[in-house]
């Protein structure tokens, strides 16, 4: 697919401040390569978020919702976003420079 992914971090539903940052970095690369920016974003009761992010720039949001990724997790969050990026295999996924996004990262 021709997709630039930012996987994005929240807590108790709210987006981090470093998501924001992260969405207008991917809208401008998306642009750029003429691809769609598309949003992940894991967590518990986060379907809220998906309306926050139709109107911020982002042409798609997957939404991982589970109570088992309620606090972050490195496997389990590990586990849920290689499976989504084997299924739809985007062409760069950016995530943010916080110690979760580096965790993750790696």
């Amino acid at each position: 697919m021709d997709e630039i992914w930012v996987a994005l971090e929240q807590e108790e539903g709210e987006l981090d401040d470093v998501s924001w940052e992260i969405v207008g970095q991917g809208r401008e690369l998306a642009d750029r390569l003429s691809q769609r920016l598309c949003a992940v974003i894991m967590g518990s009761d986060i379907s809220a978020l998906g309306e926050v992010l139709n109107h911020s720039g982002v042409d798609e949001a997957y939404l991982l919702d589970s109570p088992n990724l309620g606090s972050y997790s490195p496997e389990l969050y590990t586990q849920a976003l290689s499976m989504l990026i084997q299924e739809r295999t985007p062409q760069i996924v950016l995530l943010g420079a916080t110690p979760n996004g580096s965790d993750l990262a790696s």
